[in-house]
């Protein structure tokens, strides 16, 4: 490593020693870090050593500051572990690591990615065949491979004879992941709105409402957990014209919920979605009001796409990176297209969207800047006539 390095590294190690129970102001962390890469990258270097430097802090833990299983706070700036790289960074697994994170507020996909992501840690540091874990519960090598990943879920006299195999016998560990066991198939809250929801989009509640940090990249509207009510009103009227009044309003109450549930949210807009006015002037002043408002809260962070970049280094789509504290859960990329969604989590797919999700971080206009753009947007619709 070089002495230059060894200086990156200092620093940010420096900035963002945040302690994990007071919260974090996401924008003054990120504004500080792009100063640190503006003051320590050579310019000489080009997008590529930005990128990389500016990669070992976002992708790894230092912005989470995940506690680590002895109970203390993790500070590194590593590169992200994903995929197949974080099961074998994870091994071998001394014991059962528990759900810390708002367990009452873990949906079934989650509670299922858990309980098979634990089997699966127990299974390799033991040294255990899917074919032999198979055989113990009267099953097959495809099924734990199944479970493992959170696609089915889990009887509670299978898990207890897999425990069993893989050699734990303390009592509470094993009390902690058959309790988890049993309430896999426990509804989430947005059950209730399950009639007006495609089953595809519930998959992706219940990520969201588990994961630790959301990064968010939108091309067409205003990220949905920061809209108004009456902006959002004007996205689904625009998305899905058959709706009924009805079914609108029942999709807008499932919203505003998931708006007060959300944990860290760090959004990339491109400057047309805010200059576009969906729903009319009046509706988009609220937006940008909105948006000017939330800019005050401690876990949001807000970064712009301006329009004189042009064309940049993205997928043409918007996505969503969702980032969990439980080291069992992998990153996630969320990419929903018109009557479906695709979720990625292998480490080579997971890669590929950070790099380029890291790449616009950097390309777009730094976090303390948004405010000031906000405001020329909003007068902006300030002088258009009422109803325009």
């Amino acid at each position: 490593m070089s002495h230059d390095d060894e200086v990156f590294r200092a620093s940010l190690h420096e900035k963002t020693r945040v302690d994990a129970t007071d919260g974090l102001d996401l924008a003054d962390l990120l504004s500080d870090v792009l100063d640190l890469v503006d003051d320590t990258v050579d310019p000489c270097l080009g997008d590529a050593e930005v990128q990389r430097r500016l990669h070992e802090l976002v992708g790894g833990d230092q912005i989470l500051q995940f506690p680590s299983r002895d109970g203390t706070t993790s500070c590194t700036s590593q590169a992200p572990v994903t995929g197949s790289r974080a099961l074998a960074a994870a091994e071998p697994v001394p014991a059962i690591v528990p759900w810390i994170d708002r367990p009452h507020r873990v949906g079934p996909t989650v509670r299922r990615m858990l309980v098979g992501s634990q089997l699966r840690m127990l299974r390799k540091a033991r040294g255990i065949s899917t074919t032999h874990a198979g055989l113990e519960i009267r099953s097959s090598p495809s099924k734990i491979s199944r479970m493992e990943v959170g696609q089915i879920g889990f009887r509670e006299r299978d898990v207890d004879d897999l425990l069993t195999l893989y050699g734990i016998t303390d009592s509470t560990e094993r009390a902690a992941l058959l309790d988890l066991t049993a309430e896999v198939d426990s509804p989430g809250w947005w059950h209730h709105y399950s009639e007006v929801l495609p089953s595809w989009f519930e998959v992706y509640l219940g990520l969201e409402e588990a994961a630790s940090l959301i990064r968010s990249y939108e091309t067409q509207f205003v990220p949905s957990l920061l809209q108004t009510r009456e902006y959002a009103r004007a996205v689904l009227r625009l998305s899905h014209p058959n709706l009924t009044d009805d079914d609108v309003q029942r999709r807008l109450q499932a919203q505003m919920a998931r708006q007060e549930r959300f944990p860290r949210l760090w959004a990339i807009v491109d400057e047309a979605v805010l200059r576009h006015p969906v729903g009319g002037r009046d509706v988009m002043r609220g937006q940008i009001e909105h948006l000017i408002m939330m800019l005050n809260r401690r876990n949001v962070a807000l970064q712009i796409m301006p329009l004189s970049v042009g064309r940049h280094a993205t997928t043409g789509a918007p996505f969503t990176i969702l980032r969990f504290a439980h080291p069992g859960l992998n990153d996630v990329v969320y990419v929903e297209q018109l009557t479906s969604a695709l979720y990625l989590d292998r480490s080579e797919d997971v890669d590929a969207y950070v790099q380029v999700m890291n790449k616009v971080c950097v390309t777009a206009m730094r976090p303390d800047k948004t405010l000031k753009t906000l405001t020329e947007i909003l007068g902006q619709f300030d002088s258009l006539p009422e109803g325009a």
